[in-house]
């Protein structure tokens, strides 16, 4: 924020309390009643059994959140619940840690809350501290690192320890590496940067959790991480790979992460603190704050592994740029400290109030952040519905075959929930088609289900007989519904839930109107289809969700066994009718 001590400090402790108070009065109401789709399923799934969740493993926020989950579990709450309010009040703790660092740079106890209050007016900041996510932890170890930086001394190993921690706690913390550094270089030059690159390797030391958590076999062992390729491969995300597509789009992304979500902030921000900071008010530190802004954002252009252009990579990306949210509500709350200073000596202390009303009309401004329509959750319980009614609709021990949409996990992760935290149907098994095509899952399922492990095997010899031919996802899909061929051929009822539509909007997942194919004794392959992807698929979808759906659906399959009559295919349009009787 800035350098100048005032003379009429506010108290510290004080703007902290204040700050987390007002966060989690605004957070709370607008949290998520329980798990919700995307992450959350998995996150507290791992969670529930000291698992390993998706790479890197994020093990800070594991050691957090399993001792909550399990406590939670043992007095009877929703482990997931418990999961959003560590999500909320993490996000009130970096609101608060925001207004410690004002108050202690001289601000007044009312501007140090506003300037703390700051990163809530980011609709991305925001949307991850109302659903089970990693990123309301990483923001607070990562503030938590700035303030450090940002001291006038900055003691080096302590900067590297917390910025180890953050990496721990999410990758996105190496857009704040510019901040680090630069407090290491002034702490004490290179023995600065020596010791903040010792306690960065101390701070890491919580990755030790993956390998030993992997080692016990949990429900949840994204990776199996148990041996050193493995571990590497997943400490390293090479499973997410990938063409960062054209530079422009990127280049536009990020800056509506980082500024255009909040344009009015963002703008009080750079344009008063650089301003502000050429004049001697704190411009060491301003200057500190907009070289690893401008830094940070081309290291967020490059690593970009993806195409940003549909929205829901956007929405799943958006909030690897909170650091850049962070850097931008420390530059606001600079400029805020820097005026308050120059209004107070010109028109008395009085000024604060006209600040804070002032900052509460820019934070009204419209945001067209990807994720502002995720800034309230309060409502969505559409993944806690369907968990459990897609769960109950499976005869017994039935196979439960799911698909993604798109890029999301919005079919498998909320059934994973629902099975290893709340112990839900334990005798149905659930496969993830997507990950069938990875060695590790692949052997997890075979320990799950033994009668499905010869199928399991010629699948893997099928990808290991040509890598490069199945290393296109199309391919590996042939190849995989070759495997669902052989399940359904088997003597266990499968379910079968189609991927649904276009459900993610701006960043809100929307309940899907999934269809559930039960399939008896399947037919044997037909020249034609039957059903609307396999030949071998005939059955009729029994919809959990409302009965005017089910009633078109029947109205559908009335229409196809016509369709197949007029065909004179006499016997699929038969046994359509006796599967919907």
């Amino acid at each position: 924020m800035t350098g100048a001590q005032s003379r009429e400090p506010g108290s510290p402790a004080r703007a902290a309390l204040g700050a987390a108070v007002l966060a989690l009065a605004f957070l709370i109401p607008r949290t998520a009643p329980g798990v919700t789709f995307e992450d959350a399923g998995e996150l507290a799934a791992a969670a529930s059994c000291w698992g390993v969740p998706h790479p890197p493993g994020y093990p800070l926020w594991m050691l957090v959140a399993a001792p909550m989950a399990h406590l939670a579990s043992w007095i009877g709450l929703d482990p997931a619940r418990a999961l959003v309010l560590l999500s909320a009040t993490c996000a009130a703790g970096t609101c608060a840690l925001l207004a410690r660092l004002a108050s202690k740079w001289g601000a007044s106890t009312t501007v140090a809350v506003l300037a703390g209050l700051l990163p809530l007016a980011a609709p991305t900041f925001t949307s991850q501290a109302l659903i089970v996510e990693v990123y309301a932890l990483a923001a607070f170890v990562q503030v938590a690192a700035l303030s450090v930086a940002l001291a006038p001394r900055p003691r080096s190993l302590r900067v590297g320890v917390l910025f180890g921690l953050g990496l721990c706690a999410h990758a996105s913390t190496l857009l704040l590496a510019p901040v680090a550094a630069i407090a290491a270089w002034r702490g004490a030059r290179f023995r600065g940067l020596a010791l903040a690159s010792a306690g960065g390797v101390a701070g890491l030391l919580p990755f030790v959790y993956v390998p030993l958590a992997a080692a016990a076999d949990p429900a949840v062992n994204w990776g199996d991480a148990r041996t050193g390729q493995r571990l590497l491969e997943h400490l390293t995300r090479q499973g997410y790979a990938g063409d960062g597509g054209a530079l422009g789009p990127r280049i536009q992304f990020v800056l509506e992460q980082a500024l255009l979500q909040w344009p009015a902030i963002a703008a009080l921000a750079l344009v008063l603190a650089l301003w502000l900071g050429r004049r001697g008010v704190g411009a060491a530190m301003v200057g500190s704050l907009a070289a690893t802004l401008v830094l940070g954002a081309v290291i967020g252009v490059l690593a970009v592994p993806y195409d940003v252009t549909p929205l829901a990579l956007r929405t799943r990306i958006a909030p690897t740029f909170i650091p850049l949210v962070l850097l931008v509500s420390t530059l606001g709350g600079t400029a805020l400290i820097a005026l308050e200073q120059r209004l107070r000596a010109r028109a008395g202390a009085a000024t604060a109030p006209l600040l804070v009303a002032a900052a509460l009309a820019l934070a009204q401004v419209p945001a067209p952040s990807v994720a502002s329509g995720a800034v309230r959750m309060s409502r969505a319980d559409g993944a806690q519905r369907y968990l459990r009614e897609t769960l109950e609709a499976c005869p017994p021990d039935a196979i439960l075959v799911l698909n993604r949409m798109g890029f999301t996990d919005i079919l498998g992760f909320p059934v994973l929930y629902g099975q290893v935290a709340l112990g839900l149907r334990p005798d149905v098994t659930a496969i993830d088609r997507a990950l069938l095509t990875t060695p590790w899952y692949r052997e997890q399922l075979a320990g799950r289900a033994p009668d499905l492990a010869p199928a399991i095997l010629a699948l893997g010899n099928t990808y290991g007989a040509d890598p490069e031919r199945f290393g296109d996802p199309r391919q590996a899909r042939l190849a995989s519904a070759e495997f669902l061929q052989t399940v359904f051929d088997g003597p266990r009822p499968v379910v079968l839930v189609e991927r649904p539509g276009a459900n993610v909007l701006r960043g809100r997942p929307i309940t899907p109107n999934e269809r559930l194919w039960f399939v008896g004794a399947p037919p044997p392959p037909e020249p034609e289809p039957v059903g609307p992807a396999w030949a071998w698929l005939a059955g009729q979808p029994a919809d959990p969700w409302t009965e005017e759906l089910s009633g078109l659906a029947a109205e559908r399959d009335l229409a196809r066994a016509e369709a197949l009559r007029a065909a004179g295919r006499e016997a699929d349009a038969d046994r359509l009718e006796a599967v919907r009787r």
